[in-house]
C-alpha cells in the first residue's frame, strides 16, 4: 500500500487530502494487469471504474476528434468516476501492455458516503482541474 500512497500523494487530484484520507482511498485500489490493445473506458458508457497508471502508454479519444497519450505514473483515466459524470467522455485503448490501479465508482461512493469530507475534496479539486484541463495539458497529442 506504501505505492498506492505515494502515487496519490504525487497526483494533484488528491493533493488536499490529509495522510488519513490518503490511506482512505488508497485501501480501495486494487492493482490490474492490462493488455495491449485493452480498452478501459469507452465513450458514452456508464463511468464504473477511475484508473492510475502505474506503467503502460494509454489512448484517450472522443467522437469530438480529440486524442492524448498518457503513460507517465500517476497520469489518470475515467476520471467521469470521480467527478460524478454519469458516463465516459472518452474511450480509452491500451498501446502496451501495463499496469493500473483501479478505483471502482460503487467503492468510491462507500467512501464518500461514509466521508463527505474526503468526497467533497474530491469533487472540487477534480471541477478545479476539469476546469482548467490542468491534467492534461502538457500530455502529447496526436
Amino acid at each position: 500500500m506504501l505505492q498506492e500512497i505515494a502515487i496519490l500523494k504525487s497526483m494533484a487530484l488528491f493533493s488536499t487530502l490529509n495522510a488519513t484520507e490518503i490511506e482512505k482511498v488508497a485501501e480501495l485500489l486494487h492493482s490490474v494487469n492490462v493488455k495491449k490493445g485493452q480498452v478501459l473506458t469507452e465513450e458514452g458508457a456508464l463511468a464504473r471504474n477511475f484508473f492510475i497508471i502505474l506503467s503502460g502508454r494509454y489512448k484517450i479519444f472522443s467522437r469530438s476528434g480529440h486524442e492524448i497519450i498518457l503513460s507517465q505514473t500517476g497520469d489518470f483515466i475515467g476520471w467521469a468516476t470521480i467527478i460524478a459524470a454519469p458516463k465516459y467522455l472518452g474511450t480509452c485503448v491500451a498501446l502496451s501492455s501495463g499496469e493500473v490501479l483501479k478505483l471502482s465508482k460503487q467503492d468510491f461512493m462507500g467512501l464518500i458516503q461514509s466521508d463527505a469530507g474526503i468526497g467533497n475534496k474530491i469533487m472540487k479539486k477534480g471541477s478545479e482541474l476539469a476546469f482548467t484541463g490542468e491534467p492534461f495539458r502538457k500530455k502529447s497529442t496526436l
